[in-house]
């Protein structure tokens, strides 16, 4: 804050690791002032939190899952998120990974895809700001049209499996 910096687009909410926590964060997050004592908790810091927007049951919106959970299940993340009418979805394009065809076209097809919904506007991380207290649920259905198999590769740990006389790895 004192470098000028207004928003953090960084929180993989309800994530660990070796080199953050935002653990204490539910899956579905919107964006949020931080408190002076616990960056996880909200409070009143002159700063916004736009936690990266998550798939069930659990993982980051970003182009590097593509080829683990396929562009169909992030499709059915979008809509668990707009079907509650949430005001963020906030795709993490980090990646040096939007170099390479594959994920550029994976994510031309997830962009137009949420472009052809009413009332949806791409927007600049400064022009996102707090929202009235939301509190989202979890809602499986549009996983449930989205299964691919992205999904049951990774869901099994790509193990063989055999369905009608046809192999899948």
């Amino acid at each position: 804050m004192n470098n000028g910096f207004t928003h953090d687009c960084s929180a993989p909410a309800s994530g660990q690791a070796l080199h953050h926590d935002w653990s204490k964060l539910p899956r579905m997050c919107m964006p949020y002032s931080p408190s002076k004592e616990d960056y996880q908790a909200k409070g009143d810091l002159p700063f916004l939190i736009v936690p990266v927007s998550q798939y069930f049951p659990r993982g980051n919106v970003n182009p590097e899952v593509l080829q683990r959970v396929g562009v169909s299940w992030l499709k059915a993340s979008f809509l668990e998120y707009y079907k509650q009418n949430l005001p963020v979805f906030h795709i993490c394009l980090h990646s040096p990974c939007m170099t390479d065809d594959y994920f550029i076209e994976g994510m031309d097809k997830l962009l137009s895809f949420i472009a052809k919904h009413k009332n949806v506007n791409f927007k600049f991380v400064t022009e996102i700001k707090k929202y009235p207290e939301i509190k989202p649920k979890t809602n499986i259905m549009p996983y449930v049209f989205a299964i691919n198999k992205n999904i049951i590769k990774t869901f099994l740990g790509n193990q063989i499996i055999k369905i009608n006389n046809k192999y899948f790895a």
